[in-house]
């Protein structure tokens, strides 16, 4: 019913593409081209250049001159990341996500938006796995890993879905004793002036 001429969407594995699952993703392809950008491993500035080009290559000059703004916002909201790690230099972060029964603890490598914030000077929990994407954990052994902040997959609810998973034994882990967890931007728009907004909410 929207008529599009190109489905766009991140991919976060090959012949995947986020929000098309594979029973949809045929029909989808009748209906319009897809173009999948990866993501996944690899610093953030490489997905947002691509999307970039992309949006140039439909919008021409007038995209050129906003993306040469937009960079600039994204500049300026990295070096007030900068000084507020400086002023701050000691917290340590973990970004986590879960279901009812697990918690699952990123890979700051897998995922450009954390990777982003560790060259910033921002110091990330590295769980101890071999999966590319997560570390499993039962809610139970959610005081693992020392945590002055978490951030909680906003996708599935963020803070209020997070602690109500977190059996209350746990709530001593020093981030949830301080209602220290914050909505984490797992999906967001791989643009400039988007992920600077991701930048100044963490």
């Amino acid at each position: 019913g929207l008529r599009p001429d190109v489905i766009i969407s991140d991919s976060w594995g090959d012949g995947e593409y986020f929000g098309l699952s594979s029973e949809v993703l045929d029909t989808a392809q009748q209906i319009a081209p897809v173009i999948g950008l990866r993501v996944d491993g690899r610093p953030v500035e490489e997905p947002l250049a691509r999307f970039a080009e992309l949006a140039e290559s439909i919008a021409g000059e007038s995209a050129v001159t906003e993306r040469e703004d937009a960079e600039a916002t994204l500049a300026a909201a990295r070096e007030r990341l900068v000084e507020a790690v400086a002023a701050n230099p000691d917290i340590e972060v973990l970004g986590a996500s879960g279901s009812a029964n697990e918690m699952f603890v990123a890979v700051p490598e897998a995922y450009p938006d954390l990777e982003f914030f560790r060259e910033a000077g921002v110091q990330l929990v590295e769980p101890e796995t071999d999966d590319k994407f997560w570390q499993t954990l039962s809610w139970e052994e959610a005081n693992r890993y020392h945590a002055d902040l978490i951030l909680a997959d906003a996708r599935l609810g963020g803070r209020d879905w997070m602690m109500s998973m977190v059996p209350a034994s746990v709530q001593r882990v020093p981030a949830f004793e301080a209602d220290q967890v914050a909505p984490w931007q797992l999906s967001f728009a791989f643009g400039y002036r988007a992920f600077a907004d991701v930048v100044d909410q963490m």
